[in-house]
């Protein structure tokens, strides 16, 4: 039933467009802008807030799920869900166009382009190339929804979702390093990647270059004060053995060609990325032939 579920979810994705209201986001920001107007989401939101206005939601669709029996009903209503919340038609337009101004060998698009994909090159140095941005990117609308979705079902893909939309929202509104809202929601975003983030990890070394990725996936496996982004970035860079840049800034290795290493680091990372996907999608059909996933 799960794999059956994100097979008809991901086949549909690819090749269909998606109008708002087949974009998770769209209900994201409704129900944020309901929380919003009650209150009950500000800068002075505690952990416990934010655990409940998340997981009532998935509470109820969990409900909902089991409600539904185990039947064809069921699977198609996790296929919806699913296609609902993986992936972001805006963000893979956005990666087309900066790919058409690379080969236009247009830097200055090529920044715009970048920065509306949200990379921001003040972040720490080991993880701030584009590349590993489109890392962060695929892993958080495919890589963790499909992890979520194999453990809690359709509950688990809307709680990733959910919750990666009510903690954007309180960062983007709430900045300051001091802001309770922002300290919990940092906390909260930490303890729910811990897990998907180094399966993800873990499925880099498995189909990159295993022998340098398994030493950085092993330090980091069990380290509580490193970021997932952090975990994600080194691991894939590691499988991939690639140079990382900044896009702004050409170096002399480049040669004659501006673009060369600022196209070749994205496009290396992002099969890295698609080859992932595919290795989640083996895993679940083998899980479910032996038992371990329904």
């Amino acid at each position: 039933m799960t794999l059956l579920s994100l097979l008809f979810a991901l086949l549909i994705e690819r090749v269909t467009a998606k109008n708002q209201h087949w974009r998770a986001s769209y209900y994201v920001d409704l129900y944020v802008e309901k929380l919003i107007q009650k209150q009950w989401l500000n800068a002075q939101a505690d952990l416990l807030n934010l655990v409940v206005v998340i997981g009532l939601p998935c509470l109820f669709l969990l409900w909902f799920a089991n409600w539904l029996g185990n039947g064809l009903v069921l699977l198609v209503f996790n296929a919806v869900i699913l296609y609902i919340c993986l992936g972001c038609p805006k963000l893979r337009a956005t990666y087309k166009c900066y790919l058409q101004a690379a080969d236009r060998g247009d830097l200055e698009a090529c920044d715009l382009y970048s920065s509306q994909l949200g990379h921001d090159t003040t972040e720490p140095a080991e993880c701030n190339s584009f590349g590993q941005h489109l890392i962060w990117l695929n892993y958080t609308h495919y890589a963790a929804v499909i992890i979520g979705f194999v453990l809690f079902g359709a509950a688990g893909a809307v709680l990733y979702v959910l919750s990666y939309g009510v903690i954007d929202r309180i960062r983007t509104e709430h900045q300051e390093s001091d802001n309770r809202a922002l300290v919990n929601a940092n906390h909260f975003m930490w303890f729910l990647d811990f897990i998907p983030v180094r399966i993800t990890a873990l499925g880099f070394l498995l189909v990159g270059h295993f022998g340098r990725a398994l030493p950085v996936w092993g330090h980091y496996l069990f380290d509580l004060s490193v970021s997932a982004k952090t975990v994600l970035c080194r691991v894939s860079s590691a499988a991939e053995d690639v140079e990382v840049t900044d896009i702004s800034e050409p170096t002399a290795s480049e040669g004659n060609d501006p673009m060369n290493l600022h196209l070749s680091e994205p496009k290396i990372l992002v099969k890295l990325a698609k080859r992932n996907i595919v290795f989640l999608m083996v895993a679940v059909s083998l899980l479910t032939m032996v038992g371990g996933v329904a």
